[in-house]
């Protein structure tokens, strides 16, 4: 694992800087500090902390660790349970971090017939953002007032009956 300096303790070498290494790189800086040991040594490396993050109106939004590193937004959708209610299908968001900068995709997943714009590849870090739509704050509010009214009228109706 990858601590938070980017580095990584492989036993009889010590702590080894990995940031900014890709995994090829990686691998053959490996065998050639445990050759010294090893003759013709055979060094996998596998990226354990592969995650998306999920936010917002799924049924279980969550942090999903993921063994791939492409992922279909459909796929990782159907891992979080499908969507809630109140899920405002027309503007799922996609964050990417690239470089210093966030990249954000915009999806409308009620086009039925736009497939491959819809059902993006993801990547481990993404964030998917799915908001609500603007009537869930009033059918809140609307679900807290009905029963007060209702009591208050009936309330109203049994003094009137008397």
């Amino acid at each position: 694992m990858v601590d938070a300096n980017g580095n990584i303790e492989i036993p009889k070498i010590g702590t080894m800087m990995v940031k900014g290494m890709t995994l090829p790189m990686l691998k053959d800086s490996i065998k050639s500090l445990i050759s010294q040991w090893i003759a013709n040594p055979i060094v996998d490396v596998k990226v354990m902390n592969k995650e998306i993050t999920l936010l917002g109106e799924f049924r279980n939004p969550a942090v999903i660790h993921v063994d791939k590193d492409n992922n279909s937004l459909l796929e990782l959708v159907a891992k979080a349970g499908g969507f809630e209610y109140y899920a405002n299908l027309k503007s799922i968001k996609v964050l990417r971090q690239d470089g210093p900068k966030v990249k954000i995709a915009n999806i409308d997943l009620t086009i039925a017939s736009d497939e491959g714009a819809r059902n993006i590849q993801l990547r481990p870090g993404d964030i998917i953002i799915a908001p609500s739509k603007k009537n869930k704050e009033f059918d809140k509010r609307i679900s807290t007032i009905i029963p007060i009214a209702t009591s208050a009228t009936s309330a109203a109706i049994l003094i009137g009956a008397f």
